[in-house]
């Protein structure tokens, strides 16, 4: 049996979300204190970490907004073209919120295709995040966008409720935060 697409991109969003949040807690001053005495001493570490996680959030925001009309692939656009008839008004609804975020989308992409996916040749990494100019809180917005748009898709072909799959999302991203709280304080009480 082959694997449902809405289930995969339930799966993709949960791992986006984990990525961001880490990410995200990596990189906030507002935890550089408590993180920045584990992270100079494991440097290399979690410098690695730390790219390892944006490469999956740019990776996973590609594979699910990609707009490719072939159904070899899951993506938001894939689920859309699949739903049952009657949803018209949904499709339309999810297809309007992509749309008034597409350009830092776009951002996200440039990302991927400059840096992760295809090495530019033309300049260096630190030039395309420059050049790109997406800021945490932009890409917030698109790990957002996209776990608003696949729990409307769970919900309409009966996957996951909607609510429910939002619920879960946050608790989730409050686990993987506590997770590496944790893992710090223990990490800086084994010095």
């Amino acid at each position: 049996q082959p694997p449902n697409p809405t289930a995969q991109a339930i799966e993709r969003v949960v791992e986006l979300t984990y990525s961001y949040e880490i990410w995200r807690s990596l990189i906030d001053r507002d935890n550089e204190a408590e993180f920045k005495t584990v992270c100079d001493q494991y440097d290399e570490f979690f410098s690695t970490v730390i790219n390892s996680l944006l490469l999956s959030v740019t990776v996973i925001t590609y594979q699910l907004f990609e707009k490719r009309n072939q159904n070899d692939t899951v993506s938001i656009s894939s689920l859309l073209r699949s739903l049952p008839n009657g949803n018209a008004d949904l499709a339309s609804r999810i297809q309007s919120d992509i749309d008034a975020d597409w350009p830092v989308v776009l951002k996200v992409f440039a990302l991927r295709n400059e840096v992760y996916a295809h090495r530019s040749n033309a300049s260096i990494s630190e030039d395309v995040f420059r050049r790109v100019g997406i800021t945490p809180d932009q890409l917030r917005s698109v790990v957002n966008l996209a776990q608003r748009c696949v729990a409307l898709l769970a919900d309409a072909v009966g996957e996951r409720s909607e609510n429910k799959f939002l619920e879960e999302l946050g608790s989730r991203s409050s686990w993987a935060s506590e997770d590496l709280a944790s893992l710090m304080r223990a990490l800086n009480e084994g010095e």
